[in-house]
């Protein structure tokens, strides 16, 4: 019987979960004796989580067959097949963000110039960023305005996304873009990313020639149309999703 503990699954593999190893040696012996029991079991893929404050006995890990996987955090994971057949998912290939179009009673839009830009001019964007662990959209895109801008704002739906590659760190970007209206209109910007944030007029907006063709079409379609339906659910394990249907859809 294994000294660790684990985690079972559905796809016939385990999991052994993160605590502190003290005695490496004894946790080199444990480790060989249960991965050769494990694979008598029938046992298909074997990985382990390993905190950053035990980075000692990674090398133990990988010479007994172990690969990198992913880092979420301070914790490591590592993975070794026995059945060599065993198909591997790979980690999340995507980061997620969104962005807010936002408007209030006076027919404005919100926007931002970042501090940190890739060009030397400053322009206006719409506020937004990277969604959170375990954030909803609608969660995250509300927290990100009011960071960026102090203002409050309710969601109303989702209006585009947009699929790039090549975004950070060689990984792919999906950017949710949202409607949301207003519910403040004092601005506090965040001094440590955000160089200026004003209201404009929607269509001053639209019309400048200093924006850019996504950004412009974006409150264009945000601020003619209905956008999508939005549905937002909670498991009994507490886990959340959203859906998102076109209008046509309705009956």
């Amino acid at each position: 019987m294994s000294s660790f503990s684990i985690e079972k699954d559905q796809f016939g593999g385990i999991t052994i979960l993160e605590k502190t190893f003290d005695d490496t040696h004894l946790f080199e012996s444990n480790l060989k004796d249960s991965l050769t029991q494990w694979k008598k079991d029938g046992i298909t893929v074997v990985w382990i989580k390993i905190p950053q404050t035990n980075g000692d006995i990674i090398p133990i890990v990988l010479n007994l067959g172990f690969d990198f996987h992913h880092c979420n955090g301070n914790i490591l994971v590592l993975v070794k097949k026995l059945l060599m057949d065993t198909p591997i998912p790979s980690f999340a290939s995507h980061h997620i963000g969104a962005g807010g179009v936002v408007t209030n009673s006076k027919n404005e839009l919100l926007v931002v110039s970042e501090k940190y830009r890739s060009t030397k001019k400053a322009f206006f964007k719409l506020p937004g960023g990277i969604i959170q662990l375990n954030e909803t959209i609608e969660e995250g895109v509300q927290r990100e305005i009011f960071e960026e801008t102090g203002i409050n704002a309710i969601f109303e739906h989702m209006v585009c996304f947009r699929h790039q590659q090549q975004y950070r760190f060689g990984m792919p970007d999906i950017y949710f873009v949202c409607k949301l209206s207003a519910t403040s209109t004092n601005i506090s910007k965040q001094d440590s990313e955000i160089d200026e944030c004003i209201w404009i007029p929607i269509q001053k907006y639209i019309d400048s020639p200093e924006i850019s063709d996504f950004n412009r079409a974006i409150v264009q379609i945000a601020t003619t149309m209905n956008g999508w339906n939005y549905t937002k659910k909670e498991r009994d394990d507490g886990r959340k999703y959203e859906f998102f249907s076109p209008k046509f859809l309705e009956k």
